[in-house]
């Protein structure tokens, strides 16, 4: 089978931001209000990379691209893209009667019918192609999506199995994850959806525009389980194995990162000549505002001796092993013992 190119049309990461502002006016518990926000969650949901896909059919398929090209740029600006949908349908269709397995042209005609919120005929679609390319996690989380928006936001049995087979391929599909944080919070279980949430931060880059939001669901959702962010503190011990030769300028540097890389969400820094020492991580050491370990369940900490007293490591350095940390550990102790090379 044709493995699947693309990267996935954008993610629910906007549209949940935007789910989570119209939620907060409106914490109802109805299916009615549910179906809402995830409609206006597929409506807002910007097109990008439809074309994407590489292409092994023996038909031209440039006036495909080219309506695609052209319905992608109408959505994305907020246009009459009704028309432009409709030539392209049959093109595709016609294509497809050649070809039914084309994934590309499958996929191009999912897109459509989940767009105009035709939900029932994108779950026909991605479960086609998800025969076609079982292993495929950005098929398996549209399929996932579509079927979750065609049974109005209900997760039945076999839904659940489809998020979680999405999650099994691709435990950090953003998608996924903003689509079960809204999900359980309209549903009353804003443990899990804090959880979710906070999944989404540690895979979400840090430039987008929908992280502020997310910080800010990660916030309000914390206050009303009476979770005192603020106070989040890990005290880490640190000592140096004494076969280290210091130099004058010599640094330590503490550090707080999430599990995924990125930046940090927390740095310390002490002179080496200070070891042993005790230091507290806190929210107030983010580097990146609102990126800090308070909205983390779970991280990493390490430290680095810098004999430079610069940031970053080079050989001669010295590190420690990374630790990971989650909610229940309040102290952590941390030996620098291993030479960079």
């Amino acid at each position: 089978m044709m493995s699947l190119t693309i990267v996935v049309l954008a993610t629910l990461v906007v549209s949940g931001a935007v789910i989570w502002q119209l939620a907060k006016r409106d914490n109802s518990s109805t299916k009615g209000a549910a179906s809402i926000f995830l409609a206006l969650a597929v409506v807002m949901v910007p097109l990008v990379g439809v074309l994407g896909y590489q292409s092994s059919g023996s038909y031209d398929l440039v006036e495909i691209d080219q309506l695609a090209a052209e319905w992608t740029q109408a959505v994305n600006a907020g246009g009459d893209a009704e028309a432009i949908s409709s030539q392209l349908s049959d093109r595709i269709n016609l294509a497809l009667q050649e070809d039914p397995e084309q994934e590309r042209l499958l996929f191009l005609a999912a897109t459509l019918d989940k767009q105009a919120g035709r939900y029932q005929a994108a779950e026909s679609r991605f479960a086609q192609m998800q025969r076609l390319s079982p292993e495929d996690p950005q098929v398996a989380a549209e399929y996932a999506q579509v079927s979750y928006f065609a049974n109005r936001g209900i997760i039945t049995p076999a839904i659940q199995l489809r998020l979680d087979r999405a999650l099994e391929l691709d435990p950090s599909s953003r998608p996924v994850l903003a689509l079960l944080a809204v999900h359980n919070y309209q549903n009353q279980q804003p443990e899990l959806a804090l959880s979710y949430w906070q999944q989404l931060l540690q895979v979400l880059p840090m430039d987008s525009p929908s992280r502020p939001m997310i910080v800010e669901a990660v916030a309000q959702v914390s206050a009303e389980l009476g979770i005192d962010t603020l106070s989040r503190s890990v005290t880490v011990n640190v000592s140096g194995t004494d076969l280290i030769e210091v130099s004058p300028s010599a640094m330590v540097f503490i550090v707080a990162r999430p599990n995924t890389e990125g930046a940090p969400l927390a740095v310390k820094r002490v002179p080496a000549g200070s070891l042993p020492v005790s230091v507290a991580l806190t929210p107030a050491d983010e580097m990146i505002s609102g990126h800090n370990i308070a909205n983390f369940d779970q991280f990493i900490v390490y430290a680095v001796l810098s004999q430079s007293g610069q940031a970053g490591k080079q050989a001669g350095d010295w590190e420690s092993s990374t630790f990971s940390v989650n909610n229940e550990i309040q102290t952590l102790d941390i030996v620098i013992d291993r030479q960079v090379e």
